[in-house]
């Protein structure tokens, strides 16, 4: 037996799920997923094709749990990059 959310990818590349965070792939930012938890996972899906799955978390509340994928390091590595310094006064 299993729960369906509806999600939206968010800017960081995660969805929430009883206040735990779980990545996605980068190219999913913004987009629409069926999330489908049950006891111990946690399925991320795109479309039939495009399934990422996790070991759902139940504590500590508030963490994220990452992909351990080479796109998601370059998309950190590149955002850290863009960003602009605040300016000190």
């Amino acid at each position: 037996m299993y729960r369906v959310h509806q999600r939206t990818v968010d800017v960081e590349g995660y969805v929430s799920v009883n206040s735990i965070r779980y990545s996605a792939p980068v190219s999913w930012i913004g987009r629409r997923v069926e999330v489908r938890e049950t006891r111990d996972k946690i399925d991320i899906e795109l479309d039939t094709r495009h399934i990422v799955t996790h070991d759902r978390a139940l504590t500590p509340l508030h963490q994220r749990i990452m992909l351990p994928d080479t796109d998601r390091r370059a998309w950190t590595a590149l955002n850290a990059r863009t960003r602009t310094p605040r300016n000190k006064r």
